[in-house]
């Protein structure tokens, strides 16, 4: 897996889309299958999701989550192999997350 981190403008709302148009851009075959907010450790965070394929012809899967914090939106993605198990890459997609933003250290938007 490769998992990407880094700070996130504007509203969280927006968030998903943007990331989309990027995922877009740079991908072929672009698939949204999940788009939507959830409250997760107490944290209105927007998760967006789909399928894609690399410039090296590999289908790959993809997951962003924008997580509301004191300091603003933190944006986690993650790419995998399509065949990756999601009982592996979520709970280390978590475990991600929340060393950057431990639980009780956001705000709900």
């Amino acid at each position: 897996a490769v998992i990407a981190v880094g700070p996130s403008a504007g509203r969280a709302e927006t968030t998903g889309d943007r990331f989309a148009t990027s995922v877009r851009r740079s991908y072929d075959h672009v698939r949204i299958e999940t788009r939507r907010r959830q409250i997760i450790e107490g944290r209105r965070v927007t998760v967006i999701a789909g399928n894609a394929t690399n410039a090296s012809g590999v289908a790959i899967r993809w997951l962003a989550l924008t997580v509301p914090t004191s300091k603003g939106l933190i944006e986690v993605a993650a790419f995998v192999h399509v065949r990756s198990d999601p009982r592996v890459v979520l709970p280390a997609l978590h475990m991600v997350a929340e060393s950057i933003v431990p639980a009780g250290g956001g705000r709900s938007r």
